[in-house]
């Protein structure tokens, strides 16, 4: 299985192109960053900046803290 040999951010980033496929105009994560690095966690966020730019709105979870992210 694919998502066996791909790390964490790779398995988040393969799930957000799932979502932009299907031209979701609303994304939610539940804790995003908990398991990436910090170079990971800068990535996730350069591509939620450019969802977000995109009229993409995105709602993230921290601590059961709900973010809402929109243009």
């Amino acid at each position: 299985m694919l998502a066996n040999i791909l790390a964490i951010a790779e398995q988040q980033q393969v799930e957000i192109a799932r979502a932009l496929k299907d031209k979701s105009r609303v994304l939610v994560m539940d804790e995003p960053t908990a398991a990436l690095s910090d170079r990971e966690t800068e990535r996730l966020f350069e591509v939620i900046r450019r969802l977000r730019n995109a009229q993409c709105s995105i709602y993230m979870r921290y601590n059961y803290d709900l973010h809402y992210y929109s243009s």
